[in-house]
């Protein structure tokens, strides 16, 4: 859904809870991205959230409900009518300081549906004695079952543009690995359309020019959309069932 899709990238938005946060400085990642569930009633309202996990610090749990009680969505519909429905969130944890006293914040990433198992690829060996790196965009579903189908690359770009082969081929066997958790419409599990990008960079190396891959496929994306996959390289829902439209401090 297009919408979606400039909803989702906004500047991957930053969620100020309180007016004094604005006066802190240097704010900085602590740890990785977080996940929470996001139950979202008919009139699109946040109800619930919860982070996933056991060892989620409260502070943190009561934080994500700070940050999400305001928020908006277009909500889900089934047979035409409003429905409640559950997406999860990625949140980047981010601490800074504020009248010098360390204080927690949640940066807001993305959501559709929860990855629960990533499975990084593994770089080719023929590219890395070619020193060649790249990013490779691959398209998959999210099936109910939180199994990945329909996996194939969607665009991809390589160092100035040589062939990525077995760029594409690792990329893939590793999407096929993934697993989610499905998003909820009405309490029943939907499909959802994601692209994840996998990035390839030797540490200390400069890649080179990154361009269109040679033998890679042109991504067409329409002209009033937005390829998010530009701007993050995080998964991304493209066509989540619910749509952000508001982000209220």
């Amino acid at each position: 859904m297009k919408t979606m899709l400039l909803h989702v990238l906004m500047l991957v938005l930053i969620l100020v809870l309180t007016p004094a946060c604005m006066a802190a400085q240097d704010w900085k990642a602590v740890g990785p991205p977080v996940t929470a569930s996001l139950d979202v009633d008919a009139q699109g309202q946040v109800v619930h959230a919860q982070f996933l996990g056991k060892d989620v610090l409260p502070q943190l749990q009561e934080l994500v409900g700070q940050t999400t009680r305001n928020w908006r969505f277009i909500p889900a519909t089934a047979s035409g009518k409003p429905v409640p429905s559950r997406t999860y969130a990625l949140f980047r944890v981010e601490m800074g300081k504020i009248d010098g006293n360390q204080q927690l914040r949640l940066h807001y990433m993305m959501h559709g549906p929860g990855q629960v198992f990533f499975e990084p690829p593994v770089y080719p060996p023929e590219m890395l004695k070619q020193l060649v790196g790249g990013s490779v965009i691959v398209a998959f579903d999210v099936n109910g079952d939180g199994n990945v189908s329909n996996v194939h690359v969607a665009t991809a770009e390589t160092s100035y543009g040589v062939s990525g082969a077995a760029l594409y081929k690792a990329s893939i066997s590793a999407a096929e690995k993934d697993m989610f958790l499905p998003e909820l419409v009405d309490g029943r599990p939907v499909v959802t359309h994601m692209r994840v990008p996998f990035n390839f960079a030797i540490v200390g190396h400069d890649a080179g020019n990154l361009r269109h891959a040679s033998d890679a496929p042109h991504d067409n994306v329409g002209k009033d959309s937005i390829d998010v996959t530009h701007f993050a390289d995080i998964p991304v829902a493209l066509d989540s069932p619910l749509r952000l439209v508001a982000m209220q401090p």
